[in-house]
Protein backbone atom coordinates (compact mmCIF):
# COMPACT_ATOMS: atom_id res chain seq x y z
CA UNK A 1 0.00 0.00 0.00
CA UNK A 2 1.36 3.40 -0.92
CA UNK A 3 0.18 6.45 0.98
CA UNK A 4 0.79 9.95 -0.35
CA UNK A 5 0.96 12.50 2.46
CA UNK A 6 1.77 16.12 2.90
CA UNK A 7 4.65 17.19 5.14
CA UNK A 8 2.70 17.77 8.34
CA UNK A 9 5.11 16.88 11.17
CA UNK A 10 2.62 14.42 12.70
CA UNK A 11 2.93 12.25 9.57
CA UNK A 12 6.61 11.72 10.38
CA UNK A 13 6.29 11.28 14.14
CA UNK A 14 7.97 8.52 16.11
CA UNK A 15 4.58 6.83 16.54
CA UNK A 16 4.01 6.74 12.80
CA UNK A 17 7.53 5.45 12.12
CA UNK A 18 6.98 2.74 14.73
CA UNK A 19 3.63 1.80 13.14
CA UNK A 20 5.31 1.50 9.74
CA UNK A 21 8.03 -0.82 11.09
CA UNK A 22 5.43 -3.53 11.67
CA UNK A 23 3.91 -3.07 8.21
CA UNK A 24 6.53 -3.71 5.52
CA UNK A 25 3.81 -3.72 2.86
CA UNK A 26 3.13 0.00 3.54
CA UNK A 27 5.18 2.86 2.09
CA UNK A 28 4.57 6.55 2.71
CA UNK A 29 5.53 9.12 0.11
CA UNK A 30 5.73 12.74 1.18
CA UNK A 31 4.82 15.56 -1.17
CA UNK A 32 7.23 18.47 -1.37
CA UNK A 33 6.47 21.37 0.95
CA UNK A 34 5.30 23.77 -1.77
CA UNK A 35 2.98 21.66 -3.90
CA UNK A 36 0.06 23.76 -5.05
CA UNK A 37 -0.77 21.02 -7.57
CA UNK A 38 -1.79 18.81 -4.63
CA UNK A 39 -4.99 20.84 -4.25
CA UNK A 40 -6.14 19.60 -7.67
CA UNK A 41 -5.18 16.02 -6.84
CA UNK A 42 -7.02 16.20 -3.53
CA UNK A 43 -10.14 17.37 -5.36
CA UNK A 44 -9.94 14.44 -7.76
CA UNK A 45 -9.52 11.93 -4.92
CA UNK A 46 -12.34 13.55 -2.96
CA UNK A 47 -14.73 13.25 -5.91
CA UNK A 48 -13.59 9.68 -6.58
CA UNK A 49 -14.16 8.76 -2.94
CA UNK A 50 -17.65 10.28 -2.85
CA UNK A 51 -18.82 8.89 -6.17
CA UNK A 52 -17.16 5.47 -6.42
CA UNK A 53 -15.50 4.31 -3.22
CA UNK A 54 -17.51 5.49 -0.20
CA UNK A 55 -18.68 2.48 1.83
CA UNK A 56 -17.51 0.12 -0.92
CA UNK A 57 -16.08 -3.32 -0.26
CA UNK A 58 -14.09 -4.94 -3.04
CA UNK A 59 -13.39 -8.66 -3.41
CA UNK A 60 -10.39 -8.06 -5.63
CA UNK A 61 -8.18 -5.38 -7.14
CA UNK A 62 -9.88 -5.91 -10.50
CA UNK A 63 -13.30 -5.13 -8.99
CA UNK A 64 -11.88 -2.00 -7.35
CA UNK A 65 -10.32 -0.83 -10.63
CA UNK A 66 -13.60 -1.45 -12.45
CA UNK A 67 -15.45 0.68 -9.87
CA UNK A 68 -12.94 3.49 -10.26
CA UNK A 69 -13.00 3.41 -14.04
CA UNK A 70 -16.80 3.11 -13.87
Amino acid sequence: MHGILDNVPSHKSAEVREWLKGRPDWTFHFAPTSTSWMNAVEGIFSKLSRQRLKNAVFDSLDVCVAAIEG
